[in-house]
């Protein structure tokens, strides 16, 4: 159904918005869609600003967390296993990280959580209405997908002050990244859909570098003033415009 869907848009030449360049691409190389343009998703920052008020903007109560469904593509599991990896050290450090979300591998990474004797630096918050208090008290956001068409999450952290540890993975959190937030690359690891084990590798030694080192890169400031310059909703509204009048 969905490749005819896509077959009947290229035959058409319907317009087509997408939210990244890799999906654009995608859909060019696969159903040879043609008439697309990139246009980035936005987030709402005056209801960050009110969802995270009572929020102190320097009380980064936790080291890392992941936010997000708990199913394969969002690459919690690697997060787990960099995590276990880690187990000593986080023990000797006192580390302190939360999972955010739920879904039906949350047993199973709990599980291992607990096998490596960590449950106690690890919690799993489930579901929350409000997951932006949590990115708004968090150091770093870690988001170690398989695949990800946008990666929404990447930008709201940002905007609330935390820096990002990414997967490469296609393909939003890298576009984002790569194009506006230049300064935070040294933070991505492999593509765990390419190599898992040495993606859980890589984030392993993320975790180590970042926590003993606290690299700054930028300030608070600087990535909501980047957010709010590229990824507004009048800037989406005017491109999103712009392109169904061409």
């Amino acid at each position: 159904m969905i490749k005819l869907t896509y077959s009947f848009i290229s035959l058409i030449n319907a317009k087509v918005i997408c939210v990244s360049q890799g999906v654009k691409n995608d859909l060019s190389l696969l159903y040879k869609i043609k008439n697309c343009r990139v246009i980035n998703n936005f987030i709402d920052h005056q209801d960050l600003d009110k969802k995270t008020q009572n929020n102190s903007h320097n009380d980064r109560v936790f080291d890392y967390i992941f936010v997000g469904r708990l199913t394969k593509v969002k690459g919690c599991d690697v997060l787990i296993d960099a995590l276990c990896d880690r187990s000593v050290f986080i023990k000797d450090n006192n580390i302190n990280i939360a999972i955010i979300g739920d879904g039906d591998e949350r047993k199973k990474l709990q599980g291992k959580i607990e096998k490596f004797g960590i449950s106690s630096f690890v919690s799993f918050k489930g579901e929350c209405e409000n997951p932006y208090v949590y990115m708004k008290s968090a150091k770093y956001i870690i988001v170690p997908s398989y695949a990800e068409g946008f990666g929404l999450v990447v930008l709201e952290g940002l905007y609330l002050g935390a820096d990002i540890i990414y997967s490469k993975c296609d393909f939003g959190p890298r576009e984002i990244i790569d194009n506006y937030f230049p300064e935070q690359k040294k933070l991505g690891f492999s593509d765990p859909s390419l190599n898992r084990i040495e993606s859980v590798a890589e984030l392993s030694s993320i975790i180590k570098y970042t926590f003993n080192s606290r690299p700054f890169f930028l300030s608070h400031e600087k990535k909501k003033e980047r957010v709010c310059k590229y990824f507004n909703k009048a800037k989406v509204a005017s491109d999103i415009c712009k392109f169904l009048n061409d």
